[in-house]
């Protein structure tokens, strides 16, 4: 067999390859952090109160109050009420008016913590920084919202409506449910694309319009019987977000 300071010398070695074989695997790999972030509200005139999804337990909302992914915030009627969510997006609600929080998620990439170092040593461009990506979701249940969409960084802002999708870049629109069903969509500074569900010859069918331009709007029928609970809306959402690519570039050449 090999001498004892061989045997020792060949232990360290591999001891030392398996730790720089480690420390590669956690210097050189990106780390994603993820987290809820809630939507501010302000209350102009009447009352508001936010209905949590999980315990089901209502709170009234003061200036400022908070509202949480999950939670509906409900406008009595007569009430004046802004959201200000996390995007820098701003939706005013008239009461009577119900909304629910769908989603307000932010994702940090962070780039690999030794790519920098390694960066340096080779004498080429530095990583680039942290990328964070924000999604923003939210549901009309009833009344009137007046919605102006931030430009986004990642992902569009996205609103849907029973049997509609509004999906803006940077753009301006009011949102209407009435009480007898049907929903209206009426763009101020546009385009912002508009996904909605009608029946043709007894099915669900979606139609997307991925460019409503400013000063139009389009009133959309009541939904189909059982729409809401189908595949239909999943994909119907899907094809308004496919639309936003060259939604942006139209918007882009409006203003």
């Amino acid at each position: 067999g090999h001498p004892p300071v061989v045997g020792l010398l060949a232990d360290v070695v591999l001891l030392g390859a398996v730790i720089l074989g480690l420390v590669a695997l956690w210097g050189f790999r990106t780390t994603d952090s993820q987290e809820d972030v809630s939507a501010t509200v302000r209350v102009v005139k009447g009352s508001a109160s936010a209905t949590e999804a999980e315990r089901n337990r209502t709170r009234a909302l003061g200036n400022p109050g908070s509202l949480q992914p999950g939670d509906l915030l409900r406008v009595a009627s007569g009430g004046d009420v802004f959201v200000f969510f996390a995007d820098g997006s701003v939706s005013h609600l008239t009461g009577p008016a119900e909304l629910v929080l769908e989603q307000s998620r932010r994702v940090v990439k962070k780039p690999a913590i030794l790519s920098g170092v390694l960066s340096k040593i080779r004498g080429s461009a530095l990583p680039p920084p942290a990328e964070t990506k924000l999604t923003l979701k939210a549901k009309l249940l009833r009344g009137e919202a007046v919605i102006k969409a931030a430009a986004p960084k990642s992902s569009p802002f996205v609103v849907t409506a029973p049997g509609a999708v509004v999906s803006a870049s940077a753009g301006s629109f009011i949102l209407t449910v009435r009480e007898k069903g049907d929903t209206s969509v009426e763009v101020g500074l546009g385009p912002v694309a508009v996904g909605m569900v009608v029946s043709k010859e007894g099915s669900a069918v979606p139609v997307v319009i991925p460019s409503l331009g400013s000063q139009k709007g389009v009133l959309i029928p009541l939904m189909p019987a059982g729409a809401a609970e189908s595949a239909q809306i999943s994909g119907l959402l899907d094809r308004v977000e496919a639309a936003i690519p060259q939604l942006s570039g139209a918007s882009g050449r409006t203003r």
